[in-house]
């Protein structure tokens, strides 16, 4: 049968979970305390570098006050503007001009940078400062450095930057143009760059703002720089200052100017309230600093607002008296100002405001500080206590009170010898204050909070303030409030756990130990519950571990509590023996740890012993006054005050059921009404000298009394007091009332001191005949009862005493109902000598001054006789009495009701009267604790019946004996499944489990003697030890080796990309240069050729001046050609590192086959080739233009080698350049895939090692629950039982039983235990629904997923934009290209018209042009095509500007964005064929060439052609020759066609335009992709950053710290397994030695 706990669980700080948005504020919360904390020990910053700070402050809110919207309004510019300029130096955004927006954004994220070090500061002191042996110091101290710059000088700097990133406006063209910097605003690079500098400046001023409200000193302490009465105005200043920066930055426009000025004079002006009129700071200095920089600040903005409105109007030049009004307000400031004494005038009766309170406590508080040196404070003080004196009309003001003889003041907290009777009277005063106020302003957490820190600070009464801080906690209090609250709780629980702020008997303090008395019965319960539950899901036929886990995590948590608890407790009071014997039973029955348990009760005896003063009485604990009804002893509370003096104000029913009062005929009564009169003379005066001594000695200790009940009886007992101080500063006095319980016949008379008697206790009326009315109507002497009392009165002093007889004759002689009768009568009761012999115990009465005021007699009946003997015979008789009283009472018995039996018992007189307290001693039933002296014989009916109940207790076992047997390889076994059996045997490898396994050869490090199976204490020692377990290391190496590689592999990624994207740039630049310097080169050629036909006579000028125009504007264009081809050859010469093979052959190599004469060849490299051309240019360019024929070799060698095979290797090094343009697209892809291969590869050998590594932890925590299935079932129910009946015994208040009297159960469970461990056993089966292992490699997998994610993100976002460069390439080649050879094309032709003799590239002229032609529609085609396949990733850029130059009307581009012609020129050129679009033009042109190569055809070779009919009136015949030859005048003429004129034109104005515009663009198009795609990489980049910092700060480490304490508290669970359980199963024995001793001695 299984065991199920019954019990209620209730909900307990263990099990309360809220919701994730709630513990995450929570943990931030605590996380800005416990750091703003640490860093407020720190000491501050000197006064001098304070005013540094404000004077740069100053500066700061002077640029607000002259910044770049709002400067001009001060009209005299000559000054504003150097001010502006001047003031700006304070700040960082105004060090950056328009064109150093890089800079800019460097220094953005240099600034976040910052902040984000901060921000990990924050989290890795948070995180671990708590642990052992981390020093963080030098962490707190730069934290704490940061932090005040920010709240200083570096706020509004670091706001303006990040908000300067948005300073941006409508150009009105759709577009965002940035204010400062000559920038688009989002597009591109600042889209991400303005999203970083939202979340910036969001996340900077939320966390400033939080540290603004907490971070400063709210004790009155003027020394500390950092001591404010208040946090607001700070965060106001803060505040005001990002509202300025805000306005400045979108305020732009002039409408807003007035608003903006509207909102600077709200804000400073409520800066200026709440910091000089307020005057948060204690320190003078550090306050005036202040005062001094909102006041000029305010009035520079009063001098902005009289500047916007009356500037030029009524005043001018107010920057002037602006300037000139801060000497004045110097002045002003510097001066000593009057204190507001009329403050101190504050009625506290009619104070209707608790602000008012506030500030005059504040004010009292700074007068006496400030007397210690300043006597005028001392004088105001002593006035103020005068006022406060009269005015105070409250009965218990303490000035009033003071000199009365019953007035004790409370000088708790002001014992110093130091202070003066003043500063005494006004902190008790302060102390009134502040409580009779609270009670009036109970919602006010602000005089609240200073209350609680005055009973801290000023009256060392930590446990009330304590409970005060507590009871605020309750009334929703703001932010920097809760943080004032955590702050001074965590310094009052420490210096508490210190053992510094216990030990004073203040109601606090005792209210806090029987507070935490019941949260430790609570714990203890809740505890005891876990265990049950943990024990009964162990009996399941499948226990789920993962539901162990989870107990046991709990249990361990409880416990915890439990300990964290105790410790507490055991510094708060020294009377923990009730405490003790709870925490004692707990471990005995519960944690079974029977050792300490023993130890805890041994200590719990001795306490009780020593308070006792060894007497069986129950040690006292405090009773709470207002729960004494709760109590069983009789408790009674009496008031100290002037107006309730030795009043009783509260009492219990117990007390008035002993006294037989009702409880309303007590209350508000002296309490001398229920003392003998003998004691009551003098009670008041030994009330108060007892209050004056306040005498720690006095308290706690068991005080034997006489009681008086309501019938005037007195009653014995021992009175145990406490002198408590009340929360509201009255003072308690508790007592306690144990009566002595008598068995023998004794009584008790008090007398006064005159030996008359005034007080009988009630057994007097039955012993010796007297009664209380006849004492009280009679005056009696002693001797009356007694006639030999006198002679034998020294005697009675003794600890033994005397006996003496008693003579029964006084009743009938003076008693009041007493009838006479005769002489004879009286006579012979004398002759027969009746009379009682009694043992007579007296002692002195004295008052506290020492003085006899009577005594006390204790009577006992030895026996009573008709006659006696001698006195030897009396003596005898006395010493028989003695002997048979010894033994008689030797033999005792006490009742269980529980068992319904007797137990039997030899004890003292002492033991007899003992009642042993339970841990519920109020809760139980007195009758069960009744010990009777009773005789000899009924020891034996006792015995028999617990014989009986043993009998029952051992009932018959049926199951014993029973097996189940199997048939198995012909042989009959006990097993079942011979797969679920176990064997020890099989375990230890053939070795019987009976084999002894000797513990002392389990022993950690050189201590040989140490044995840690012999104490539980010392294995939870060696468990508990603090060393991070050896996966989670490897766990933590891992992710930390995973986390660096990923982000040095993000990091290479996005600055390889952006390298390559930047030599895509710079390649782009270099394709469009070489396409610009091959057609420059063909210019050269032209410029030459034309002027050769100009030497040739072929132009046509009107006049010389022309003609020599002509001239000298070609030679110029030879000149400039060559320029521009130098420059490019540098360019392309710098950038040569990068070039292919291709390229550096042809750079240097000889490869180009040059023509040097007639018939002579040789071969250069193509920059000497180019050289040699160029060298001959500049020949040609210098040389006279009559030596410029077609026979110079000058132009010969220029032009044969810029026709043939240099032309070729030209043409083949723009070809190079574009496919090495391809091949660095290429090579970044590969690039690319080598990094996304490596992720790939990093990211899943980490995920492997993370899921074996947690695996491996799995099992280990596995491994240690598994251990507890291997106990049996007995054990189990046997533990089970124990804690169920602890915890009954806790509930229903029984004290001997709580101890479980389980020593049959227990020797059954032996027997069981060792009886299973000899047998094979079954192999418990269980299963395990613990999903964290699955949560954990889920959440592995996901990040690897996500950081592969973003692998793959990059690459394909890189791979899109390189792929797309990768199918533009033929089309930058063609764009580059054509522009060369359409001028190649027409430079053949004009070559053909002058020199037909000369190839080109080794062919015909003529048949080669006829080849170009071709070529040249082809080319035409292919580049449409190419543009039509492109059209899809070329950027709108190009092909808005391809549109418009070949399909719609380019003239107005040529016109404005070339400048070449004007835009009617071009409509009109060509017969508007150009103003169609260059598809027509380009056709055009090579129609062109076509015509004029069709009439070279007629004319070559038929000089008998008539050129008039052949040419059509295109032009007017010249001979050029001037002779015969008409071919070759024929073939001059074709240059003065129209239609050659037009193809010159076309090439040099048009087609040139055409093709650098076009490739303009689409360079400007592609940089434009390429940066939008930098954008979006950089814009991943962050993010990614972003999450792998969030990740591994924010969860990966906490994670880890969890981890850590759940493999700490797993292995802790062992320490539930009773040590005997653990000697005896192997496996449990086997794994402490093998895992944790093996740990602890690597430690």
């Amino acid at each position: 049968m299984e065991s199920k706990s019954n019990y209620n669980n209730a909900q307990t700080q263990l099990d309360n979970e809220g919701s994730f948005v709630d513990k995450l504020t929570l943990e931030m919360k605590q996380l800005i305390f416990k750091i703003v904390t640490l860093m407020l020990k720190i000491e501050s910053q000197s006064v001098v570098f304070q005013l540094l700070m404000r004077l740069i402050q100053y500066m700061q809110l002077n640029a607000i006050l002259f910044n770049r919207q709002i400067w001009k309004i001060w009209q005299v510019t000559t000054v504003s503007k150097p001010l502006h300029t001047f003031f700006n130096y304070f700040m960082i955004t105004p060090y950056f001009d328009k064109d150093s927006f890089s800079y800019f954004v460097v220094l953005m994220y240099v600034c976040l940078s910052l902040f984000l070090i901060t921000l990990m500061l924050i989290c890795v002191i948070g995180f671990y400062s708590n642990k052992q042996n981390q020093s963080f110091t030098w962490a707190i101290a730069i934290l704490r450095t940061l932090i005040e710059f920010f709240l200083s000088i570096l706020f509004l700097p670091f706001v303006d930057v990040f908000l300067a990133m948005l300073a941006c406006y409508d150009d009105g063209t759709g577009y965002f143009q940035h204010y400062l910097f000559d920038v688009q605003c989002w597009a591109n690079a600042h889209i991400v760059h303005g999203i970083v500098a939202i979340i910036g400046v969001i996340i900077f001023s939320f966390i400033t703002l939080l540290f603004s409200m907490v971070y400063y000193e709210v004790n009155y302490l003027p020394q500390n720089l950092n001591s404010k009465k208040q946090s607001k105005c700070t965060t106001y200043l803060l505040l005001y200052e990002l509202v300025m920066v805000i306005c400045y930055t979108y305020m732009n426009d002039k409408f807003y100017e007035y608003v903006h000025i509207l909102i600077m004079l709200i804000g400073s002006f409520l800066v200026f309230w709440c910091f000089h009129v307020e005057k948060p700071y204690n320190n003078h200095i550090i306050q005036k600093s202040y005062s001094m920089l909102v006041t000029f600040h305010l009035w520079g903005v009063s001098m902005l607002c009289f500047a916007i409105y009356l500037e030029g109007v009524l005043f001018f030049g107010l920057i002037f008296s602006w300037m000139g009004g801060l000497p004045l307000l110097v002045i002003t400031l510097l001066r000593p100002q009057n204190e507001q004494y009329e403050i101190l005038m504050t009625n506290l009766t009619t104070c209707q405001q608790p602000q008012q309170i506030y500030n005059l406590t504040n004010f009292l508080l700074q007068l006496q500080y400030e007397s210690q040196n300043d006597q005028t404070s001392g004088l105001v003080i002593d006035g103020f206590l005068d006022h406060h004196k009269i005015t105070c009309i409250r009965d218990d003001c303490h000035l009033k009170l003071k000199g009365l003889p019953n007035y004790r003041r409370n000088k708790i907290g002001l014992n110093d010898s130091n202070l003066l009777e003043r500063d005494i009277d006004l902190s008790i005063v302060l102390y009134q204050m502040y409580l009779n106020q609270t009670k009036k302003f109970q919602n006010c957490i602000k005089l609240r909070l200073r209350f609680a820190i005055y009973l801290y600070e000023k009256m060392k009464q930590k446990q009330n303030a304590l409970i005060e801080l507590q009871a605020i906690e309750q009334l929703f209090p703001k932010f920097d409030e809760e943080f004032i609250i955590y702050r001074f709780k965590k310094l009052i629980e420490d210096e508490l756990n210190s053992n510094e702020g216990y030990g004073s008997f203040d109601i606090g303090n005792e209210l806090q130990f029987q507070n935490n008395y019941k949260t430790l019965q609570r714990y203890i319960e809740r505890s005891s519950l876990l265990h049950m539950d943990f024990w009964s899901l162990l009996q399941e036929d499948f226990p789920d571990l993962s539901k162990l886990n989870e107990l046991g995590q709990k249990i361990n948590n409880s416990i915890v509590q439990i300990e964290d608890l105790w410790k507490k407790m055991q510094k708060q009071s020294t009377n923990l023996t009730k405490a003790l014997r709870l925490y004692g039973k707990f471990q005995i029955e519960v944690l079974q740890d029977k050792e300490q348990g023993e130890e805890l009760l041994e200590k719990s005896r001795i306490i009780q012993q020593q308070v006792g003063l060894n007497r069986n009485k129950a040690t006292s604990s405090f009773i709470n006054a207002e729960d004494i009804g709760l109590e069983a002893l009789p408790t009674i509370v009496i008031a100290t005050t002037v107006d309730k003096f030795s009043q009783i104000t509260n009492l219990n029913k117990a007390c008035c059921n002993v006294l037989a009062y009702n409880k309303s005929e007590l209350l508000n009564k002296k309490i001398t009404l229920i003392m003998p009169n003998v004691f009551a003379k003098f009670h008041d005066r030994y009330i108060e000298k007892f209050m004056t001594l306040n005498v720690s000695s006095l308290f706690n200790v068991d005080r034997y009394i006489f009681v008086k009940q309501k019938h005037n009886y007195i009653m014995p007992s021992f009175l145990n007091i406490r002198m408590l101080q009340s929360y509201d500063d009255s003072t308690m006095i508790v007592g306690q009332f144990k009566l002595i319980k008598q068995f023998k016949p004794i009584c008790y008379l008090l007398t006064d001191n005159e030996k008359i008697i005034e007080s009988i206790s009630a057994s007097c009326f039955s012993l010796l005949g007297i009664d209380n009315k006849l004492i009280t109507h009679n005056k009696i002497y002693i001797n009356d009862l007694f006639p030999q009392f006198q002679d034998q009165f020294n005697s009675f002093f003794t600890k033994q005493g005397a006996p003496i007889k008693f003579y029964n004759s006084l009743q009938q002689t003076k008693s009041p109902s007493y009838q006479p009768s005769s002489e004879q009568q009286t006579e012979k009761q004398k002759s027969d000598k009746f009379y009682q012999i009694y043992q007579c115990n007296v002692s002195e009465i004295r008052d506290f001054e020492k003085q006899l005021v009577g005594y006390s007699i204790k009577l006992e009946l030895i026996q009573t006789e008709k006659s006696f003997g001698t006195q030897q015979n009396m003596s005898l008789l006395a010493e028989k009495q003695q002997t048979e009283q010894l033994v008689y009472n030797q033999m005792q018995f006490k009742f269980i009701p529980k068992a319904m039996t007797f137990v039997a018992e030899v004890g003292n007189e002492i033991n007899s009267q003992r009642v042993d307290q339970s841990v519920n001693w109020d809760q139980q039933d007195q009758s069960s604790q009744l010990t009777s002296n009773l005789g000899m014989e009924y020891q034996k009916p006792s015995t028999e019946k617990s014989d009986e109940l043993q009998i029952f207790t051992h009932s018959l076992k049926l199951d014993d004996g029973i097996k189940t047997l199997r048939l198995f390889e012909n042989k009959i076994q006990d097993i079942e499944d011979r797969e679920d059996i176990i064997s020890e045997d099989e375990d230890s490898g053939k070795s019987s489990v009976f084999q002894k396994i000797d513990n002392d050869s389990i022993e950690v490090g050189v201590n040989d003697n140490l044995n840690v199976f012999r104490s539980r204490t010392n294995l939870l020692q060696l468990i508990n030890i603090q060393q991070t377990p050896k996966v989670i290391t490897k766990l933590n190496w891992t992710m930390n080796l995973e986390m660096l590689s990923i982000v040095t592999l993000s990091f290479v990624a996005f600055f390889l990309t952006n390298q390559q994207y930047n030599k895509i740039s710079d390649q782009l630049y270099l394709v469009q240069q070489v396409g610009i310097r091959n057609a420059e080169f063909f210019n050269l050629m032209a410029a030459t050729q034309n002027l050769q036909m100009q030497q040739i006579g072929i132009w046509t000028f009107t006049s010389d001046s022309e003609s020599e125009l002509y001239e000298k504007d070609q030679r110029q264009l030879i000149n400039d050609t060559i320029n521009t081809i130098n420059e490019i050859n540098t360019i392309l010469t710098l950038n040569s590192d990068d070039d292919n093979e291709q390229l550096k052959e042809l750079y240097t190599q000889n490869v180009v086959n040059m023509q040097v004469s007639e018939g002579v060849f040789q071969k250069y490299d193509l920059v000497q080739a180019m050289q040699q051309l160029l060298s001959k240019s500049l020949i040609l360019r210098d040389k006279q233009l009559a030596y410029m024929t077609p026979k110079d070799e000058d132009f010969k060698f220029l032009t044969y080698n810029l026709l043939n095979d240099f032309a070729l290797h030209l043409q083949n090094s723009t070809q190079q350049y574009s496919l090495d343009l391809a091949q660095k697209t290429a090579d970044n892809r590969q690039e690319l895939i080598s990094i996304l291969g490596t992720s790939s590869g990093i990211l899943g050998v980490s995920l492997l090692l993370l899921i074996f590594f947690l695996i491996q932890m799995a099992k280990g925590l596995q491994e240690i629950l598994v251990l507890f299935l291997d106990i049996p079932d007995k054990t189990i129910k046997f533990l089970y039982s124990k804690c169920e009946n602890f915890l009954s015994n806790i509930q229903i208040g029984e004290d001997d039983e709580m101890l479980s009297d389980f020593d049959e159960l227990e020797k059954e469970e032996r027997e069981e235990l060792n009886r299973t461990l000899k047998q094979r056993r079954k192999k418990k089966k269980y299963k395990n629904s613990n999903k964290e292992l699955r949560n954990l490699i889920l959440i592995s997998l996901i990040l690897t997923i996500l950081f592969q994610s973003y692998f793959i993100i990059f690459y394909f976002l890189s791979s899109q934009m390189l792929t797309n460069l990768s199918q533009m390439v033929p089309e930058i080649n063609s764009t580059s290209y054509c522009e060369g050879f359409y001028k190649f094309a027409e430079g053949s032709e004009r070559h053909l018209f002058l020199n037909r003799d000369i190839p080109i590239t080794s062919v015909d002229s003529y048949y080669l042009l006829k080849v170009l032609i071709d070529a040249l529609y082809q080319i035409d085609s292919y580049f449409h095509q190419e543009h039509s396949l492109n059209i899809d990733i070329l950027n709108n850029i190009y092909i808005d500007s391809f549109q418009e130059i070949f399909m719609l009307q380019p003239c107005a581009i040529f016109a404005s964005e070339m400048q070449t012609v004007t835009e009617e020129e071009c409509i009109q050129f060509a017969s508007g064929a150009i103003d169609q679009g260059m598809a027509v033009g380009l056709a055009r042109f090579i129609e062109n060439i076509r015509f004029l190569l069709t009439i070279y055809e007629q004319f070559y070779g038929h000089p008998e052609v008539s050129f008039s009919s052949a040419v059509r009136g295109n032009v007017i015949f010249k001979n050029i020759t001037q002779n015969d030859d008409n071919v070759t005048n024929y073939i001059y003429n074709l240059n003065n066609f129209k239609q050659a004129k037009e193809l010159r034109v076309m090439q040099s104005t048009y087609l040139k335009a055409t093709f650098r515009y076009l490739f303009l663009k689409l360079k400007e198009g592609i940089n434009l992709d390429m940066n939008n795609s930098k954008t979006q990489l950089l814009a991943l980049f962050i993010i990614f950053e972003a999450i792998l910092f969030i990740l591994y700060f924010v969860f990966w480490l906490p994670l880890t710290i969890k981890l850590i304490r759940d493999i700490q508290k797993t292995r802790i669970m062992v320490m539930m397994i009773p040590l005997k359980v653990i000697l005896k199963i192997r496996s449990i024995k086997l794994y402490i030695k093998d895992v944790i001793l093996e740990r602890a001695v690597e430690k």
